[in-house]
């Protein structure tokens, strides 16, 4: 007995429930529920309100702006602490719930309301989670929702990804964990479920420390030594008939354990576990996805500027969908390359092709997301109706595909190989507008069930019985205005004005007064009530009858349906490469082996910058560019500030990146070998939560590429060592580009200020100078965006800060300095000198006096030529050819005698 009271103590207690509250019949089933879900927010259903309790009331109420109240409030701070709302408003406060990174647990009665002092039976109906959101409202349309499984087995780490809404279903392995988390960041999944296997305790903690910064909900899961959690993978043929990694299969049964405890059920759209390989993709980690702008897989597209953003012009979610996932996942495969070249081709050739069928896609629903609420239950007629429509327009494709002149369109109709039987059967069974809820009724056309069709006449004489009665009382009675209405306190009644109450027959039963009318009940009412009633339970529960054998038909041919989303997302997206390819006169690029090694790309535009500059009106400048192993393997760029040199960086990798993922490119010619990985390392910024200054998250970026580039990869490097002092950081930019040259062999550009470098070309035979070209004239510089051969010994660094709007004061002071320190050859011993410490300090001095209006334009102008800089002037216009040793001597001991002053 004490340990059973010890228990429910410790239960109390864990539920965030004060241990001498009082602990009501209701809390009592709360608690035992609540023990189910210990890690989820327990919505527990009472009567119209969705009630929380203690520490999920504390938790929820300020993200749900809700008010704590208390119930039972007792001293000590023994109250149960508690919060709700409408269950109606559900939907709104499940999301923001799950929004904040909450698993949301749905408690629901199970039965009709009882007598006072009865507890109805509840249970938990649904787990809502992160990565299982399935409802429209929850989902941004063009935007995947990624639930991942991963299994980590000591250095293996197999991959398992669902995507419920749309029952996509993928799997991979890898041994390194760098590749793990780049492959997390480019899927960017909302939730992780998380198994360690042959892993020690230290481990697992800093593996999950470091998963729970991508900021998702971790799942941790325990595994038992059997490997096979379903005890046998033929069990699950349905989804495992495709794949033969042991590991990544266990990562997959996990993942549908998990499924199994959050719905209660494995949906059947769910398709068949499809391997896939890393190294089949072009990998472009987070951090240069991030430098290269091209978006981000879980950010809504309103982020303007991005690759994704510009060129998504798909008509379709699904569309939408598979053209972020190519563009974030370019293929390594020349074949799948050159097929999706061919189809944009022929798009681009067959102008009437490619108008009429983005004309029907915009006609065409998601219909990925549409399966997937009828195979987990929580369609609505609107929905089909929606699911419909879509079908319907699947013959105009085809025959649109069918009608073209060119066979690479032909071909396209294979792929729609979709009987319309589903479309007849719902064409004849849905109204032609299904209302949005199933308790709206009218969802079925006359003749569909002839049952149905019953109900609904027997149903419709009950109604037409009511206006009968309400005639004949107006009849009998004399009182014009008498109505019969409804409401749910009482069910059916006469309504008589008070005008004409003493028109009111005996046998009228008063139930009601109110201001300006009574309200009456007759027998034969109450007798038609319960008909009218019985009649409509009766519609309303084969309507519901009808509803799920039309949801579970849907369902069972979810395989079919699928795969004719899928096509319809394929077709979207080579439509838009070809719209965009047409619209921005894009070229189909050459594209060639990995072992070739070459990126030569003629008049390069960078593919968001030309739009933007042509939104102000300007044209942008092209460029040419020819990386190889031969001579051209490191492209080493000097020049200008505000030149252009990030610019061509990005456009080139960008280039590579949509060539990869099977779009033409804006250019006029190009010839480009397949790429393994893009790096970047461009821009400046700290790390300030993680302690890491601009210099070390530089210097931590350059480390990850030299150890993870290979031959085959290409890379970006932008201010290599600016971070530091400039010997330590040229000695390091040196370091780097020669380690790059003689021992990776990796295709680079690399862009400095540090035109010291530009000597490495006389000392490496494929390291080539370039540089942005700028014209200066008036004192002032134009930027001319021009690449070009040979090196730049400016950069013209005042003229940009001109530019940005330093004051002219500043400016003079620095044009001083800058000549000072070109005019002396040996510059680390001049900066060190402490004549050249005294003048920098007076150069700073002047600049205060000048900020305080202190002196005039003479003293300011005296200020300007120091001493230094006079003797250097001077020793530049000596003739020493017209000198005597002797005069040479005694203009030397007349500097000396004027720098020691």
């Amino acid at each position: 007995m004490k340990n059973k009271q010890h228990i429910a103590t410790k239960l109390q207690y864990n539920s965030g429930l004060p241990l001498k509250a009082k602990i009501t019949p209701i809390l009592k089933q709360w608690i035992k529920l609540k023990q189910k879900v210990k890690d989820a927010i327990l919505l527990f259903r009472m009567g119209d309100f969705y009630e929380l309790f203690g520490t999920d009331a504390i938790k929820a109420a300020p993200i749900l702006n809700l008010v704590i109240t208390s119930r039972d409030k007792y001293k000590n701070n023994n109250s149960v602490k508690m919060a709700g709302f409408p269950w109606h408003s559900a939907k709104n406060y499940i999301f923001r719930l799950i929004n904040a990174g909450f698993k949301v647990a749905i408690c629901e009665q199970l039965e009709p309301s009882k007598e006072k002092n009865e507890i109805v039976k509840r249970d938990i109906t649904r787990i809502i989670t992160p990565g299982t959101i399935l409802e429209e409202d929850g989902l941004l349309p063009k935007i995947n929702n990624y639930l991942v499984s991963i299994l980590i087995n000591k250095n293996l780490y197999a991959i398992s990804i669902l995507e419920i809404s749309t029952g996509e279903f993928l799997g991979t392995t890898c041994t390194n964990q760098d590749n793990l988390f780049n492959e997390l960041t480019k899927i960017a999944p909302s939730e992780i479920v998380l198994t360690f296997k042959n892993i020690d305790i230290n481990r697992q903690k800093i593996l999950t420390v470091k998963l729970k910064k991508l900021d998702v909900l971790i799942q941790i899961r325990k595994i038992s030594n059997n490997i096979n959690l379903f005890n046998n993978f033929k069990q699950l043929d349905c989804w495992f008939n495709e794949h033969e990694n042991k590991q990544s299969l266990l990562a997959a049964q996990i993942l549908l354990k998990y499924i199994k405890e959050t719905q209660g059920y494995i949906p059947k759209h769910i398709q068949p576990l499809k391997p896939y390989s890393i190294n089949e993709q072009l990998i472009v980690d987070a951090i240069s996805r991030n430098h290269l702008n091209i978006g981000n897989s879980k950010k809504i597209s309103t982020n303007k500027g991005t690759l994704i953003n510009i060129i998504d012009k798909s008509k379709t979610a699904m569309g939408g969908r598979y053209l972020r996932k190519i563009i974030l996942a370019p293929s390594t495969s020349i074949k799948i390359i050159k097929k999706r070249y061919n189809i944009v081709n022929a798009f681009i050739n067959d102008f009437n092709a490619r108008k009429d069928i983005r004309n029907i896609l915009t006609k065409i629903y998601d219909l990925e997301r549409l399966v997937a609420q009828c195979a987990m239950s929580r369609s609505s007629p609107k929905h089909l109706g929606y699911l419909r429509e879509t079908l319907g327009k699947i013959p105009d494709i085809t025959y649109k595909l069918k009608s073209s002149k060119l066979k690479e369109i032909n071909n396209i109709s294979n792929e729609f190989n979709f009987t319309n039987k589903l479309f007849i059967k719902l064409n004849k069974s849905l109204n032609a507008n299904p209302p949005l809820s199933l308790k709206d009724g009218n969802i079925f056309c006359k003749g569909f069930d002839k049952h149905l069709d019953k109900l609904k006449d027997n149903y419709n004489k009950s109604i037409a019985t009511l206006s009968n009665i309400e005639k004949q009382e107006c009849k009998k009675t004399g009182i014009n205005n008498l109505k019969i209405k409804y409401n749910k306190i009482f069910g059916y009644y006469i309504e008589v004005t008070k005008s004409h109450i003493n028109k009111v027959p005996n046998y009228y039963i008063r139930k009601q007064t109110t201001i300006n009318s009574e309200r009456f009940i007759i027998e034969k009412l109450n007798i038609i009530e319960t008909k009218l009633i019985n009649d409509y339970k009766k519609l309303q529960n084969r309507e519901k009858e009808l509803f799920i054998y039309l949801c579970n038909t849907i369902a069972n041919q979810s395989k079919e349906l699928v795969n004719i989303a899928s096509a319809i997302a394929k077709l979207d997206t080579l439509l838009t490469f070809a719209e965009i390819s047409y619209e921005n006169n894009y070229i189909c690029p050459k594209i060639l082996p990995k072992e070739k090694n070459i990126i030569n790309i003629k008049n390069a535009r960078h593919p968001m910058m030309e739009i933007l500059f042509a939104e102000y009106g300007n044209a942008f400048i092209p460029n040419d560019i020819l990386i190889n192993n031969e001579k051209n393997q490191i492209i080493l760029i000097t020049g200008p500030n505000m030149g252009g040199k990030s610019t061509i960086m990005h456009q080139v990798a960008l280039l590579q990146l949509l060539a990869q993922a099977g779009c033409f490119i804006p250019a006029s010619e190009a010839t480009i070998s397949i790429c393994d990985r893009i790096f970047s390392r461009i821009g400046a910024s700290d790390d300030l939560n993680k302690g890491r200054s601009t210099f070390m998250v530089e210097m931590s970026e350059t480390a990850n590429i030299l150890q993870h580039a290979t031959k085959y990869s290409l890379i970006l490097l932008d201010e290599i060592g600016r971070g530091t002092s400039t010997f330590e950081g040229l000695s390091i930019a040196w370091a780097v580009a020669i380690y790059i040259h003689d021992i990776m062999n990796s295709r680079t550009i690399f862009a400095t200020h540090y035109y010291e470098l530009a000597i490495l070309s006389s000392k490496m035979s494929r390291l080539k100078n370039m540089h942005v070209s700028a014209l200066i004239k008036n004192n002032n510089i134009n930027f001319l965006y021009r690449l070009m051969p040979g090196s730049e010994s400016n950069s013209y660094g005042i003229y940009v800060a001109k530019i940005a709007g330093i004051p002219n004061k500043v400016l003079n002071i620095a044009t001083r300095f800058l000549l000072d320190l070109k005019n002396n050859k040996n510059k680390l011993k001049y900066l060190i000198n402490k004549k050249i410490s005294n003048t920098i300090n007076s150069q700073i001095n002047a600049l205060s006096l000048i900020n305080n209006n202190k002196i005039d334009h003479n003293e300011k102008d005296a200020i300007y030529n120091s001493q230094e800089t006079i003797i250097l002037e001077e020793i530049k216009k000596i003739d020493i050819n017209n000198k005597t040793p002797l005069e040479c001597l005694n203009q030397i001991i007349n500097w000396k005698q004027k720098l020691n002053k």
